[in-house]
C-alpha cells in the first residue's frame, strides 16, 4: 500500500478548503437562535478552537493559508 506524504502546501490548501466551508456556515447561521444550550457564537468558538489544534498538530500557522 502506497503511503501518502502530503507536503505542507497540500495541507495548507486542504485547511483553506475547510475554512472556506466553515466561513460560509458562519455567514449562514450567524445571529440565529441557539440550538440546545449552545449559541451559534459558542459553536463557532468551538470550531475555531478545534481548527487551531489541527493547525498546531500539522505545524501550519493560519497565516500560511
Amino acid at each position: 500500500m502506497k503511503q501518502l506524504n502530503p507536503t505542507a502546501h497540500d495541507r495548507a490548501a486542504w485547511l483553506s478548503t475547510i475554512w472556506t466551508a466553515l466561513e460560509e456556515w458562519q455567514e449562514e447561521y450567524e445571529g440565529r437562535a441557539a440550538v440546545g444550550t449552545d449559541t451559534y457564537e459558542q459553536r463557532w468558538d468551538d470550531i475555531c478552537t478545534a481548527m487551531a489544534w489541527i493547525h498546531e498538530d500539522l505545524n501550519i500557522e493560519h497565516k500560511e493559508i
